[in-house]
């Protein structure tokens, strides 16, 4: 009897201020929108970002060292169990000139498209010569520079750039787009103003360096997975771990042959001097003696 009085007495209320009424459940129902689309909205990001990384094969692990990386190196990890692939690369920073406009590049190797870190192609074609490139698309990249252009490059350092790369001058044939980079931000560098503008790719047969500046990684069984999850990292650490664990023997393994190699040097500069320093002798001995017939 009392449910159904006050039944009665909310309805005619309700009747009452029915256009109140409306206003407080539409507001009710817009917060409540709101929240749940704020609430949801970070799980369809790292969706959406987990499946744009799956689709272009982003590296699980990156691994570098300061005495570079060898194909030894890159054959050793190969064998780790759980690394599904390991692709060795090259990464240098170089200073590009485009009319009359100085920035500083990051330049990556390319190999094809499938690689482990691939891209997106925009706009143009990959390349296919060794002379051509492809540059990061996007409103934010500074060059601008159009299909067709040529970009000649150069080190910013004492040692030439032909140090490194076969070619110094590419051709852009396209525009590409890829997950390593998911800003606009690309560090700094030791060259140039210090800040990394843009990257380019050129092939990888480019560069003419003994070793690797990085190996990158993909673990078996976590492209299953979502990479802001934790199940991804479970994944994802043990292989981490055995890198590390592999490191400690691959470091000393590479300190020593760096340091057979200076040895080797020292041991081949000490031979060239010591025959230079007899052939001189020899000379001098000599003239002395003509001067003494004389």
């Amino acid at each position: 009897m009392k449910k159904t009085a006050l039944t009665k007495d909310v309805l005619r209320d309700i009747k009452k201020s029915l256009g109140r009424f409306i206003s407080i459940v539409a507001i009710i129902a817009l917060g409540v929108a709101f929240f749940s689309g704020v609430k949801i909205a970070p799980e369809d990001m790292e969706y959406t970002a987990d499946k744009y990384y799956d689709e272009y094969n982003l590296m699980d692990i990156r691994v570098v060292s300061t005495l570079g990386l060898t194909k030894d190196d890159l054959s050793e990890i190969s064998k780790i169990k759980g690394v599904k692939e390991s692709f060795g690369t090259y990464t240098i920073d170089a200073l590009a000139e485009y009319k009359e406009k100085e920035v500083v590049l990051r330049v990556h190797g390319f190999s094809s498209e499938q690689q482990i870190n691939g891209v997106k192609l925009v706009k143009g074609r990959l390349p296919e010569k060794s002379n051509e490139c492809v540059i990061e698309a996007g409103k934010e990249n500074f060059l601008r520079v159009p299909i067709g252009s040529k970009i000649k490059l150069f080190s910013g350092k004492e040692e030439p750039l032909s140090d490194s790369l076969k070619n110094t001058e590419f051709i852009v044939v396209g525009a590409v787009q890829t997950p390593y980079y998911l800003s606009f931000e690309k560090g700094s560098s030791n060259i140039g103003n210090g800040q990394v503008r843009d990257f380019i790719m050129i092939p990888q047969e480019n560069f003419i360096l003994d070793i690797y500046t990085d190996i990158y990684i993909t673990v078996e069984g976590a492209r299953e997975l979502n990479s802001y999850k934790d199940e991804y990292f479970d994944v994802i650490n043990p292989i981490t771990d055995k890198v590390k664990e592999l490191a400690k023997d691959r470091e000393q393994i590479r300190y020593r042959e760096i340091l057979s190699e200076a040895e080797d040097k020292i041991t081949e500069g000490k031979k060239e001097y010591f025959d230079e320093k007899a052939k001189a002798e020899r000379k001098i001995n000599g003239s002395f003696r003509g001067n003494r017939e004389c």
